[in-house]
């Protein structure tokens, strides 16, 4: 985060030093130039942005209604003073527009070493001339800054460069330099010199993959975004702690993108082009395979904090391309392929053509949820496949699961969760051979089926909560805010990757070094608030055509503490144990009328349940107990319907009341009360005709109220207000059946 604010702090900065260090370079340099601004960037530049006219940038950026909502941050609040100086100096100095207006910058990220990066800010001054007076009117705005100069020799001549040590801040130290026509900025000085190094090589002059993405963009545009992937890998090395998969995929298939930016009122949104590697692996392999449509996000949960997918129209095509580009440029990871399909197939006999490849569909999907736990953290992993025929794949998922009990001696009865069956695939690295190292962190994992997926975890936690949440409609594709911001994006695409900021902050801070996670805590708020950001590859003419969306949500952080309350709430809730009716008195044809008393024990001393049968219904009031003789419930029936008011107990001596509902022939109707085991109330929720219609409230174990909300039907509906513990206003959302309603 830091490295954020140094660019923009940095570009205010830049302006004023520009002005100065023009004029330096008038003193020593020649008035006229041809160095290109591309060539002062080092061939480890990570990424770049290019804008052919620094003072139309700048205005463009000002005024966009993004950046007006971020300086009214917290974060950016102390740039307030800085900005408005700025502004006033470019609407009123006539030297700066003379100098900014129509001139070239290019802002580079450059590993200056293997853990460290920074900006280069390169400058092109063309051919402007000026005066002593101008000279000493703008030295004046300098005079914050102690000055000094060295003299740097490389192969492409002997360069000053200049030092900048602030008198007011001692950690700001600026570095700058004249190539030419170019002023080059930095705050690291080994950048400068990296430069200055480089400018004899013409190094991107010389890049044919370079050359070939910037045929893709006409020249003249406001902003150009170009990135370096064969440096992506390094560059994440600088911030996780940790490798990440999927970057080095990305770095060892692509070589550049090139990309146009626009900022709307909530998204920066950039769109181009790819082009590939000599060498390659997904994304090479995918290269000449049709898109595949994305589906995995309508049946996963929305804790998901991140989603990656895979998708093709032919899984065979791929996996052979896949299979081919292991064999050429890694020998060794096929070896390793190899030897795990050999097991597969000759060991434990499974015909993976038939079982497996045979039904997988158009998506291979990689989510990870939210951690239920600061233990779970590296557990909380879904991998979603999915099927075009889920009775093969059930088929098939069987007969594999039917092989691998054979050969291990592990012993796993699959289990019923809510009228999902979950099954375990006891076998090591099993979809290495299949998918690739990619997905290699699924391993032994718990799956079952919804809809027309086969999801996978390691964790069966992870899985019952994807069921949990499938089941209430707490899915990606129900949650508005992330369907309006998939729109943004192609749902026929080969690879995309959507992270939703605040579901993904504790596992962010957890891969950040140590020494950075005080600033990271310290902007939660403003990280949150990049809710949703998007990244997306659409093979097209042996290239990518790449979409990069960052959307911001000054609501993120507040919704994100609503939804914790919410989905607390939920856990915590006694209805869905009412509401599916799983305490009620089954008779069997054998009962004889009369009074029935069911046991726990075979010695008939510890009753269970007791009541009256008639005419082989349950009648009147019938009471269960816990296995220790405590009450659990009292429940009133008619003609063998539930009818009446029904009390359910904690599990204590004190027969402390857990919930009261009234039952009309069955069906809840009227008011459900609930009550925390320290007889408090917990929420008093309208029902009509089995279903929450009207009005609810939910309040936390101090008796305060934690949220007021409307139900229609089952569903979320009109105005739902969360309060934290001492009774303020986190924030007031408005639904319609089921559906969150935008923000006008």
């Amino acid at each position: 985060m830091k490295k954020v604010l140094k660019f923009f702090l940095f570009l205010i900065i830049l302006i004023g030093i520009a002005v100065g260090g023009y004029f330096a370079y008038l003193k020593f340099f020649a008035p006229q130039g041809d160095v290109d601004a591309f060539n002062t960037i080092p061939e480890d530049a990570v990424f770049i942005v290019e804008t052919t006219n620094l003072s139309e940038a700048w205005t463009t950026i000002n005024n966009s209604e993004l950046w007006k909502h971020l300086i009214e941050t917290e974060y950016f609040s102390e740039m307030n003073e800085d900005i408005n100086m700025v502004n006033s100096f470019l609407d009123s100095n006539a030297v700066a527009d003379l100098l900014l207006n129509g001139r070239k910058l290019v802002v580079s990220a450059i590993m200056a070493s293997p853990k460290e990066w920074d900006f280069l800010y390169s400058i092109d001054l063309e051919e402007e001339s000026g005066t002593v007076k101008r000279f000493d009117k703008l030295l004046n705005m300098m005079k914050d800054f102690k000055v000094s100069r060295n003299e740097y020799k490389t192969d492409a001549g002997k360069f000053t460069i200049i030092t900048l040590l602030s008198k007011t801040d001692p950690d700001l130290k600026i570095y700058l330099s004249f190539a030419d026509n170019i002023i080059l900025v930095s705050l690291n000085g080994n950048i400068i010199e990296k430069s200055l190094k480089g400018l004899a090589t013409e190094h991107w002059k010389n890049d044919e993959k370079f050359i070939e993405i910037l045929e893709q963009i006409p020249q003249r545009r406001l902003f150009k975004i170009y990135v370096n992937y064969t440096k992506a890998e390094d560059f994440s090395k600088t911030f996780l702690t940790s490798d990440n998969e999927l970057i080095a995929m990305l770095s060892n298939s692509l070589a550049f993108s090139i990309l146009n930016f626009d900022v709307t009122s909530d998204r920066v949104i950039l769109d181009g082009y790819a082009n590939m590697d000599s060498v390659g692996s997904y994304a090479q392999a995918l290269a000449s395979v049709a898109p595949g449509k994305m589906s995995a996000y309508k049946i996963m949960t929305n804790q998901s904090a991140a989603y990656i997918s895979i998708a093709f129209d032919d899984y065979y095509e791929f996996y052979n391309n896949l299979m081919n580009e292991y064999t050429e440029n890694y020998p060794d990871q096929a070896k390793d392929i190899e030897k795990g399909l050999n097991l597969l197939k000759n060991v434990i006999k499974i015909n993976v053509e038939e079982d497996l490849f045979s039904w997988i569909g158009n998506e291979i999907a990689l989510f990870k949820i939210r951690p239920l736990s600061k233990q779970s953290k590296d557990k909380d992993i879904a991998l979603v496949i999915h099927t075009k025929d889920l009775a093969a794949a059930q088929k098939g998922m069987s007969q594999i699961v039917k092989q691998i009990r054979k050969w291990s001696p592990f012993k796993f009865k699959e289990y019923d969760y809510k009228n999902f069956t979950i099954n375990y695939l006891k076998q090591k690295n099993f979809f290495k051979p299949f998918l690739g190292k990619l997905f290699e962190g699924i391993d032994e994992p718990y799956f079952t089926y919804i809809q027309n997926h086969v999801v996978f975890s390691n964790s069966k936690e992870v899985l019952e909560q994807i069921i949990d949440d499938y089941i209430r409609g707490n899915t990606l594709d129900k949650d508005t805010k992330f369907k309006d911001f998939i729109y943004d994006f192609k749902i026929k695409s080969t690879i995309s990757a959507f992270v939703m900021m605040p579901k993904m902050y504790e596992t962010l801070y957890y891969f950040t070094p140590s020494e950075d996670r005080a600033d990271l805590k310290k902007n939660k708020e403003l990280i949150m608030s990049i809710a949703r950001v998007g990244f997306q590859l659409v093979n097209k003419n042996n290239m990518f055509t790449t979409t990069v969306v960052a959307q911001y949500d000054p609501d993120a952080y507040l919704e994100d503490v609503a939804d914790k309350i919410n989905k607390q709430t939920e856990s915590e809730m006694f209805t869905e144990y009412i509401d599916t009716m799983g305490f009620r008195i089954v008779i069997e044809d054998s009962i004889n009328d009369g009074n029935y008393i069911e046991y726990f024990d075979e010695n008939e001393q510890k009753t269970a349940i007791e009541g009256q049968v008639i005419d082989n219904q349950p009648t009147g009031l019938w009471r269960s107990y816990y296995e220790n003789g405590n009450i659990k419930n009292a429940v009133n029936y008619e003609n063998g319907k539930i009818v009446g008011v029904a009390y359910f107990y904690y599990n204590d001596v004190e027969n402390t009341q857990r919930a009261e509902v009234i039952f009309e022939e069955d069906y809840i109707e009227g008011t459900y009360k609930e009550y925390y085991d320290n007889g408090a109330r917990k929420a008093n929720i309208l029902y009509k005709n089995g279903e929450r219609n009207g009005d609810a409230e939910y309040y936390y174990t101090t008796g305060n109220l934690k949220i007021k909300a409307h139900f229609k039907d089952n569903l979320k509906h009109g105005k739902w207000v969360y309060y934290d513990e001492k009774g303020d206003i986190i924030l007031t959302e408005k639904w319609k059946k089921g559906v969150k309603k935008r923000e006008k």
